[in-house]
């Protein structure tokens, strides 16, 4: 006899994100005179061209480099900027390149911005802020539609507060400085996937225990 059981995501289970993050120690915010911005990059490709990231890209740059309270903005590139991003055109002393991953990230900064990314699920974890930069009515691949256009799964779900323009982004980054930001509700959905996750090991339990019967 055979069966089918969903354990959902291991990777989303609060235990091993909690434990990716004591690997990248907080910085002492004591000697920090203002706030660090992450940002979660994609590349041109099938969902955005050149264009569109070029604009994400600057828009992100500007506003951040310009604002005196950002005293860093710490860029993670998608696989596919390796050869080819409009980030390496941009200079400035506030900004630096990091090789950790979205929840090691999540440590070192106040807020994290991304460009449609599925790390909005872990991220939702941890409690960081995170602003979803994209534009899903001009670029609707990938995007779900609403009578209003497209939207990202992300927005929809409550996993990320997305905007696709850059004064938006300067109102939200100036209300997460104030500490007045918050974070949209979850998504019945998104409740349960994040409960079954946690409970990944007895459902494995359960599993191993039926085959070894």
């Amino acid at each position: 006899k055979s069966s089918i059981s969903c354990v959902s995501h291991p990777r989303l289970a609060y235990d091993w994100i909690a434990a990716l993050r004591e690997r990248v120690p907080p910085p002492d915010k004591k000697e920090r005179n203002g706030i660090t911005v992450g940002v979660l990059s994609r590349g041109s490709g099938n969902f955005i061209d050149e264009a569109e990231q070029r604009r994400l890209c600057l828009d992100v740059f500007n506003v951040t480099t310009d604002d005196p309270d950002v005293v860093e903005l710490l860029v993670k590139l998608h696989p596919r900027e390796i050869k080819n991003t409009h980030w390496k055109e941009l200079s400035h002393n506030k900004l630096k390149y990091t090789e950790m991953s979205a929840i090691e990230m999540s440590t070192r900064v106040d807020v994290i911005i991304g460009f449609w990314t599925s790390a909005a699920l872990e991220l939702a974890r941890v409690g960081v802020p995170y602003i979803e930069y994209y534009d899903p009515v001009t670029f609707p691949a990938g995007q779900i539609l609403t009578s209003g256009g497209g939207k990202t799964i992300y927005d929809l779900t409550g996993l990320a507060t997305s905007v696709s323009d850059r004064e938006s982004l300067l109102l939200l980054l100036d209300s997460i400085k104030r500490g007045n930001f918050e974070s949209p509700d979850h998504s019945e959905f998104v409740r349960n996937l994040f409960d079954d996750s946690d409970a990944w090991h007895d459902s494995f339990e359960r599993i191993l225990a039926s085959v070894l019967l």
